[in-house]
C-alpha cells in the first residue's frame, strides 16, 4: 500500500512524469530498487504545489530539514515527533552556553544598572551558569505542564516546594556573599531564601505535567505550555522581587528586588519546556540551517501534505521506511547511521 501510494502521488500529481518509467527493468532491477526511487521522489512531488494552508516551501530546503527530523528521530530509537524533545537535537555544551547568555545577559543587565557592573557581570555569570548547566545536564529534557490553580496532593505538594525554594535561595545568598563580595546581612540574606521559596511553591506547587495521552494535538501542549510559562515567570519575577526589595525602601532597593525578580523568573521560566524549544529549536537550530524560522509552520505543513502523521500530542513520519530514508540520505558528519529498529518492527 505505501508503494501504490508513493507512486500515485508522484505520477499523478508531478507534471513530466511517465509512469511508464517504473516497468524499466534496467533502471530498477530489483524491488529494492525501485523502493528507493520512490521514498526519494516522494518530497520532492509533494512541495512542488503549495499545501492546503497557502504555503509554499522550497522542496529541496524541506527535505533538507526533514532529513535533520528523521536523524534527530533515529539517533534516539523513536518515531515519535515530540517539540519538547527536540532540544535533545542540540548537543548538551551547545544547550548550556545558549540557555545561560539568554538568561545570564538580561540579569547581567539588571544587575549592572542596579548596583554597579561588576556586581552585574558577577550575577549574571553566576545565574546564567548556573541555568545553562541545569538545562545542559538534563538529557530528557522537562515535560510540558499545566497549571492548576487549586492544590493537587494536599499540603505536601506545596510544602515540599517551598523547602526547595529555601534551600535554592539560601543557596543563591551564599554564593552571592562569596562570589560577588556584597555587604549583605543575615536578614538580607533570609530575605533572599524566603523570596526563593515562596517563587518555588508558587511556580511549581501548582503545576502537572500535561496527561499526552489525553492530549488531543501537539499544537494545543506547546500553546498550554507557553501561557503556563510566561505565567510562572511573572509570578516568580513578582513574588521575588516585592519580597526582596519591598523591605528596602524605595530607589536602589527597589532596583535591586527588580533584578533578582528577573533573574529569578528567567530562572524558572528556562527550566521549562517552551522556554527551551523557544531558545534552542526556534532559535539556534533555524540560525544553523537545521529547520526554518517557522519551525513550527513547517511541521503542520508536513502533517498537512502527508508526510507527517498525528498521534495524540505528537507527530510521525508517514511510515517508518520514510523516515529511514530520509536520515540515511542526508549528509551525517559522523559518518554513523543508526536506523529505527523500533519502528521496523513496528510497523
Amino acid at each position: 500500500p505505501l508503494m501504490v501510494f508513493l507512486a500515485r502521488t508522484i505520477y499523478s500529481d508531478a507534471p513530466g512524469h511517465n509512469p511508464e518509467d517504473l516497468l524499466d527493468h534496467t533502471r530498477f532491477p530489483t524491488p529494492a530498487s525501485l523502493k528507493e526511487h520512490l521514498l526519494a521522489a516522494y518530497i520532492p512531488a509533494v512541495y512542488l504545489h503549495t499545501s492546503p494552508t497557502g504555503r509554499s516551501w522550497n522542496p529541496d530546503r524541506s527535505r533538507r530539514w526533514l532529513s535533520h527530523l528523521a536523524i534527530h528521530l533515529n539517533r534516539h530509537h523513536t518515531c515519535d515527533l515530540a517539540w519538547w524533545q527536540l532540544r535533545n537535537a542540540v548537543p548538551a555544551v551547545i544547550r548550556t552556553i545558549l540557555v545561560g547568555l539568554v538568561v545570564g545577559l538580561p540579569v547581567a543587565l539588571a544587575f549592572g544598572l542596579a548596583i554597579g557592573p561588576e556586581i552585574g557581570l558577577a550575577e549574571g555569570l553566576i545565574v546564567g551558569l548556573g541555568v545553562g548547566l541545569l538545562v545542559g545536564s538534563d538529557r530528557t529534557g522537562p515535560l510540558p505542564t499545566r497549571t492548576h490553580l487549586q492544590m493537587r496532593g494536599g499540603w505536601r505538594s506545596v510544602l515540599i516546594p517551598v523547602a526547595v525554594g529555601l534551600a535554592l535561595g539560601l543557596g543563591v545568598g551564599l554564593m552571592d556573599r562569596l562570589a560577588v563580595g556584597l555587604a549583605v546581612g543575615r536578614a538580607a540574606w533570609l530575605t533572599v531564601g524566603l523570596a526563593f521559596g515562596l517563587a518555588f511553591a508558587l511556580a511549581f506547587g501548582f503545576k502537572a505535567p500535561v496527561n499526552m495521552a489525553a492530549a488531543s494535538c501537539a499544537t494545543q501542549t506547546l500553546t498550554s505550555d507557553r501561557t503556563d510559562t510566561l505565567r510562572r515567570i511573572v509570578i516568580v519575577g513578582f513574588v521575588v522581587g516585592i519580597v526582596i526589595g519591598a523591605p528596602a525602601g524605595t530607589g536602589g532597593g527597589l532596583n535591586i528586588g527588580l533584578a533578582f525578580g528577573l533573574a529569578a523568573g528567567l530562572a524558572f521560566g528556562f527550566d521549562g519546556a517552551w522556554g527551551q524549544w523557544l531558545v534552542l529549536v526556534r532559535f539556534w537550530m533555524p540560525l544553523t540551517n537545521r529547520l526554518p524560522w517557522r519551525t513550527g509552520a513547517f511541521i503542520t505543513d508536513a502533517y498537512r501534505r502527508g508526510v507527517l502523521r498525528q498521534a495524540g500530542a505528537v507527530y510521525q513520519f508517514r511510515h517508518a521506511s520514510l523516515q529511514n530514508h530520509l536520515a540515511e540520505e542526508a549528509a551525517d558528519p559522523t559518518g554513523r547511521w543508526v536506523r529505527c529498529q523500533q519502528c521496523d518492527s513496528g510497523r
